[in-house]
Order: C-alpha cells, then sequence, then structure tokens
C-alpha cells in the first residue's frame, strides 16, 4: 500500500469516525436525560431500548473503525510501563455486567510468574483483552469465562477459557477473518473482534491461537514478547506541601493510601505516595523522605523485603525511620519487621490519634499543626448498619471533609466489588489472590465498620482450605455492606 493510499484512508476512517460518533453522542445523551425524566412505564421500556441499540451502534461504530485503522495503516506501538495486573482488572470489572445479566462467573487469576510492570502499549494490550473476554461472553449460556494471566522470561500471555457453544474443527480456521460469525448462533457484533486481535498479534509480534470443542467451550491464547519494567518509573504522587516534612507512603491499597494522606496531612505533613515495593525503591534513589510508612503485602516485593533493601542499599540515612503500617498483628509481627530493618510497627486500622502519637515519636510536630478535634468514640454494635455508621462518623471525625469520606467509601466499594469474586467463588479458582483479597479487605473493611466482614477476611485468610460454608457467609455479608455504604451514599455521609 503506498503511502498516499494509506494516508487517504486514515483520513476517510477518522472523518467518518467523527462523523457517526457526533450523532451517536446526542443520541446516547438524549435518551439517558430521557430514562432520568418522569416517564410512564411504557416510555421507560422503549426509551431504554433506544439507549441500548445506541450503544450496541456505538460499539460497531468503533469495531469498523479499528478495522479500518489497522488495515490502512501500520500503527506506531507505546512503549512505556503499564502494570498488567491492574489492566486486565479493569477491563474485565467493566465486563462484569454483561457476564452477570448472562448468569455467568467471570474469574481472573494472575500466576505469581507475571511482572509487576512491563513495557507495552497498554492501550493496544487493553483493546485485546476487550475483544477476547467480551466475545467469550457473547458465545457462553452457561458455566463460566476464565481468564488467565502468566509470563516467563521471554513472553506475556493471556488465556480465555469459556465453557460456551464451541467451535466446529471445519470452522476454526476461518475464526480470525473478518466479518465471520461462527455456528448458526445469532449474536450481535461486526464479526471484526477476532479479527482485530489478529491484527493486534501482528503488529505486536505476538500471536493467537484458538482451540475449540463444539458444545464443550472454547480457549484463545494470545502472547506478546514481555519486556519487564520493574525498574521504570512507577506510580509516584506527590501531596500537599511538606510544611512539617514528608513522610513517604508506600501501599498498593488506595483505599489506604487515600486515608493515610488526608490523615497525614491533617497533621501538617506532607506525603509522597507509592504504590509498590518497586515504586518505592525507584523513588528513594534520588529522593530522601524524613520518614517512610511501609506496608507489608503488596504485589512484587513485599514491605519487609522493601525495607531490608533500603538498609542494605542505604538509599536512605540511617536516622530516616521505616515504620511498617500493615494489618499484620500476630505474634512475632513486630519483631519481623525489626529485623528487616523497620523501627516501628503501626497496626491497621489506624486512627488519626494513632498516626500522629506515631509521628511524633519519630518527627519534630509541632502541637499546633493538627487543627482537627478529637474523635468521637463510639462504641460498637452487633447491628451492622450501627457498625459502619459508626466506622464512618469516625471517619469524618478524622479527616473532617465529608467528601474526602465520600471518595474513601466509593473507592472501598469499588474494591468490594472487584475482589467478591474471588473470596465467593467454590471452588476457588485462585486460592492465593483468594487470600492476598481477604488479607486487604480485612484491613479496609475494619477501616471502614465493616466489622464482621473484616473477622470473616481474617477467617478465611488463615483457612487452610475456606469451605463453601465460609464462602457463603463472606458473599452475604459483603451484600449487607454494599446495601449499608450504598444507602448512606444516597442520603448523604453527614446526615
Amino acid at each position: 500500500m503506498s503511502q498516499r493510499s494509506g494516508s487517504h484512508d486514515e483520513h476517510f476512517m477518522a472523518t467518518v469516525s467523527h462523523e457517526l460518533r457526533g450523532p451517536l453522542h446526542a443520541i446516547l445523551g438524549l435518551s439517558e436525560l430521557l430514562l432520568n425524566s418522569d416517564l410512564s412505564n411504557e416510555d421507560s421500556k422503549l426509551v431504554a431500548a433506544l439507549h441500548d441499540e445506541a450503544n450496541a451502534m456505538a460499539v460497531l461504530v468503533d469495531d469498523v473503525v479499528q478495522y479500518g485503522q489497522l488495515r490502512s495503516t501500520v500503527p506506531s506501538l507505546r512503549q512505556q510501563p503499564f502494570a498488567p495486573r491492574t489492566l486486565v482488572t479493569a477491563v474485565v470489572d467493566r465486563l462484569r455486567t454483561a457476564a452477570d445479566g448472562a448468569g455467568l462467573r467471570l474469574l481472573v487469576e494472575f500466576d505469581s510468574s507475571v511482572p509487576l510492570r512491563v513495557l507495552g502499549d497498554e492501550v493496544r494490550y487493553g483493546q485485546v483483552v476487550q475483544n477476547l473476554v467480551s466475545n467469550a461472553i457473547r458465545y457462553t449460556d452457561s458455566g463460566s469465562v476464565q481468564v488467565t494471566v502468566a509470563a516467563d522470561d521471554q513472553t506475556l500471555s493471556l488465556r480465555v477459557v469459556d465453557t460456551g457453544v464451541g467451535i466446529a474443527a471445519d470452522e476454526l480456521d476461518t475464526v480470525f477473518d473478518p466479518f465471520v460469525r461462527v455456528g448458526s448462533r445469532n449474536v450481535r457484533g461486526t464479526g471484526l473482534g477476532l479479527a482485530i486481535v489478529q491484527q493486534l498479534a501482528d503488529v505486536m509480534d505476538g500471536s493467537i491461537v484458538a482451540e475449540s470443542t463444539l458444545g464443550v467451550g472454547s480457549t484463545f491464547l494470545f502472547t506478546i514478547p514481555c519486556l519487564p519494567a520493574d525498574d521504570a518509573p512507577s506510580e509516584i504522587v506527590e501531596h500537599g506541601l511538606a510544611t512539617q516534612g514528608t513522610v513517604l507512603v508506600v501501599e498498593d491499597n488506595e483505599v489506604n493510601r487515600t486515608l493515610a494522606v488526608k490523615q497525614l496531612e491533617l497533621i501538617g505533613l506532607g506525603t509522597v505516595t507509592a504504590d509498590s515495593g518497586d515504586a518505592a525503591l525507584s523513588y528513594l534513589e534520588s529522593n530522601t523522605p524524613d520518614l517512610i510508612l511501609m506496608d507489608w503485602n503488596m504485589p512484587g516485593i513485599s514491605g519487609l523485603d522493601a525495607a531490608q533493601k533500603i538498609r542494605e542499599r542505604q538509599l536512605v540515612p540511617e536516622e530516616v525511620p521505616i515504620v511498617a503500617m500493615t494489618a499484620n498483628v500476630l505474634a512475632g509481627d513486630r519483631a519481623a519487621c525489626l529485623a528487616a530493618g523497620m523501627n516501628d510497627h503501626l497496626a491497621k486500622p489506624v486512627s488519626l490519634d494513632d498516626m500522629r502519637s506515631m509521628m511524633e515519636r519519630w518527627l519534630a510536630i509541632r502541637e499546633d499543626a493538627d487543627p482537627s478535634s478529637e474523635p468521637v468514640q463510639t462504641e460498637g454494635e452487633a447491628d451492622p448498619a450501627k457498625e459502619i455508621r459508626a466506622g464512618v462518623e469516625a471517619l469524618l471525625d478524622d479527616l473532617g471533609e465529608v467528601e474526602t469520606v465520600r471518595v474513601v467509601i466509593e473507592t472501598y466499594l469499588d474494591e468490594l466489588s472487584s475482589r467478591a469474586q474471588l473470596l465467593t467463588a467454590t471452588p476457588l479458582a485462585s486460592p492465593d489472590e483468594a487470600r492476598r483479597a481477604a488479607h486487604t479487605l480485612r484491613s479496609t473493611s475494619a477501616l471502614i465498620g465493616a466489622d464482621r466482614l473484616a473477622e470473616l477476611c481474617s477467617e478465611f485468610e488463615a483457612a487452610e482450605s475456606p469451605d463453601q460454608t465460609l464462602c457463603e457467609r463472606i458473599s452475604d455479608e459483603i451484600a449487607v455492606v454494599e446495601q449499608q455504604l450504598t444507602r448512606l451514599l444516597d442520603v448523604g455521609v453527614a446526615a
């Protein structure tokens, strides 16, 4: 294809995309407004159908434009660090509604071999995950769709296995051809999803392979070269002004990071956050905080290993304290932190008073730096609604801002939704990932006042082989917590 022809086709596709998206945007937006207006039941059904059809058309436009762009030009790839676990989890979570609507279990598993970060094109890889998983959901009537990510020294693989209708042997060779729908099944779409995956595999120097048994299910294996990027820049974020010093908060859980940042700001300290031990080590190569708050259980290297590396490499002066902020509070855990080179141990959940006391112990904090009032002491109640209400009130007392507490609750609900499947699906698809999810939810649930769920997560984490009864109890309790917190958001956090 000549350069001129490619440029012409690219311009054509860009024009078509722009001209179609304009009216689609209007149809989707206006129908959404109508859905939120005072319509009769019959009219509401008609508008909902209109909105669904417009959404379907938007997907078709995306497929056609993307396919045309890949055919007309060879796209340039962005070789930048990204986190495959985070990306795949986010894409799969967006498809959970479709899977739930079809009565399917949508499972995700990450092999321990998967690097924390890899070099590659995050957008293109996300498109592959989207197309393979959505395709599996469309062709599966019952059972499950299992997504597995693994790696070795040279490759990163994505395997999508469904229990769907399967593909006949004589049709398997055509499954990646454009505009092809295998079998007699009537499904929505252009038939371009797998063709786009094949194009992206070629562009990314990878491969896509399909295996299937009619009536049993299908397996798609997408593989690309893997370039680990653990030493590349990671999620380092600066917050606020260091009026009395700077604390590096190393924590992979977003809820806990948000809370720690706000608590330290109220005390008068500036903060820098790192989402992993690897990111913290990278930051400390050229920066020196006044104190390091270190979580224990994180993807990649643990907090204990990170602290040991910091001391061994002398990345910070010896007088810079490292404080464990962790839900590991069993006998011997404090000693393990000290043995790794840490100076102190702060047990989760951490109140503002706890944080202030720790900072005063290791930093020169002025007594007039904290503008907040003393937190209200609320006795625990057996009623989960009262427990959660007390937890939220304690957060309000600690943080002092309704909007910040709302963000914490919304972030926790997102986390609860994404991790629930790992804890409640039996048999467990990935026991190690499930225990990690239980560990994380244990601390954040206690923070939010969901004490019963925190206790169940602790029981799950300690069990050698969690049974179905425990998984069902956790599922029931998650439903209760979601209901109570959603109601709180509806009526107002400070109400």
